[in-house]
C-alpha cells in the first residue's frame, strides 16, 4: 500500500520567506503517546522566522527540509498507543512536535487540550505558546500567589496579555505598563493599575510588589519579545537597580520561556498556596488581538 501524502510548507535552507515552499510530503503516523491532528489553523510566531533566517543556528541548528510552526488547532485523526486523553474526531489545540504548517501534524497527547466550543480554530491556534510562556513565568518561576502584587511590563503584548489575565485569575493585584491607546484594553484584561510608560516613570508608581527579576534582559531583548519601547526597557532596568520587584512580561523570542530569573521576593500570605496548573494546556479567555505596548 502506497504511503499517504499531505501538503506541507517546508523550509529548504536558511534565508527569507522565499525559502518556504508548498510541498507534498509523507503523512506521519502517531507513535506511542502521540496524536495525529488534521490541522485547521496554525499559529505564526517570531520563533518561526528566527529559525528560518538562521538567526538562532548557533544554538538551534535546523536540518533541512523541515516544517515550521509550533502552535496548531484541529481535529484528532488518529492516536498512538497509550493515548487516553484525546480521541479521534475530537477538536483540540496545542503544540506540534515537528511543525504545524501542514495538513496533518503530530503532537504529544500531553500537549493537546480540548478546544472550547466558544473558540474558533484560528483563535485557539494563537493560544498555546503565549499562554504557556506566561504561565511558566508567573507560576513555575515566579511562584505568584493570591494576595500578591505583580508588575507586568508591556501589558498589551501577545504573551503578557495572557500574563495579566492569569495573574488576575489567581487573585493577585496586577500593575501593568501600556501605551495610552491600550490602557482600557489592559484594564479589561484585569490590571488594576495601568501606567503609561511614555509619560510616567514606572518606579514612581510601582511599590511593594512581590516578584523580583534578578537579571533583566537587555533593551533589545525586551523590545524584540513584547514589542516594548526602549523607554519601557530603560524603566525596567531602573526598577531592577532600585531593587523594586518586577515581572518582566516580555521575552526575546517566543519559544524561549522567559529567560529571566524570577523568584518570590517574600513568602505568600499564610495559608495561601500558589496556583497549580490544571491538566493539559490552561487556556485563558480568548481576547481579540491588540497592538503591543
Amino acid at each position: 500500500m502506497a504511503q499517504q501524502t499531505m501538503a506541507a510548507i517546508q523550509v529548504h535552507g536558511y534565508g527569507g520567506a522565499d525559502r518556504l515552499t508548498l510541498d507534498q510530503t509523507p503523512r506521519p503516523e502517531p507513535g506511542d503517546g502521540e496524536a495525529l491532528v488534521r490541522g485547521r489553523a496554525a499559529g505564526v510566531n517570531p520563533i518561526d522566522w528566527k529559525l528560518r533566517d538562521g538567526g538562532m543556528k548557533d544554538f538551534m541548528p535546523m536540518r533541512f527540509p523541515y516544517v515550521p510552526g509550533v502552535e496548531l488547532a484541529g481535529v484528532v485523526e488518529r492516536i498512538g498507543s497509550g493515548v487516553t486523553t484525546v480521541q479521534p474526531g475530537q477538536e483540540v489545540f496545542g503544540r506540534a512536535a515537528h511543525g504545524s504548517y501542514a495538513e496533518y501534524a503530530l503532537a504529544p497527547a500531553r500537549d493537546l487540550a480540548p478546544k472550547p466550543a466558544t473558540v474558533g480554530f484560528d483563535e485557539a491556534a494563537a493560544i498555546p505558546l503565549g499562554a504557556t510562556t506566561a504561565w511558566q513565568g508567573l507560576f513555575d518561576h515566579g511562584h505568584l500567589a493570591r494576595g500578591q502584587r505583580a508588575l507586568i511590563l508591556g501589558g498589551a503584548g501577545g504573551v503578557v496579555a495572557f500574563a495579566v489575565q492569569r495573574a488576575r485569575w489567581t487573585g493577585a493585584e496586577v500593575i501593568a505598563t501600556a501605551s495610552a491607546r491600550n490602557a482600557d484594553y489592559v484594564r479589561a484584561l484585569g490590571a488594576r493599575t495601568v501606567i503609561d510608560y511614555a509619560t510616567t516613570r514606572v518606579e514612581d508608581v510601582a511599590r511593594d510588589v512581590d516578584l523580583e527579576s534578578r537579571r533583566l534582559a537587555h533593551e533589545g531583548a525586551l523590545a524584540a519579545g513584547g514589542h516594548a519601547t526602549r523607554a519601557v526597557a530603560r524603566q525596567a532596568l531602573a526598577l531592577a537597580y532600585q531593587d523594586v520587584y518586577v515581572v518582566a512580561g516580555v521575552v526575546a523570542v517566543a519559544a524561549v520561556v522567559l529567560p529571566l530569573l524570577l523568584r518570590p521576593a517574600r513568602p505568600a500570605a499564610a495559608g495561601v498556596a500558589p496556583a497549580v496548573a490544571p491538566t493539559g494546556l490552561a487556556a485563558p479567555p480568548a481576547v481579540a488581538a491588540s497592538p503591543a505596548g
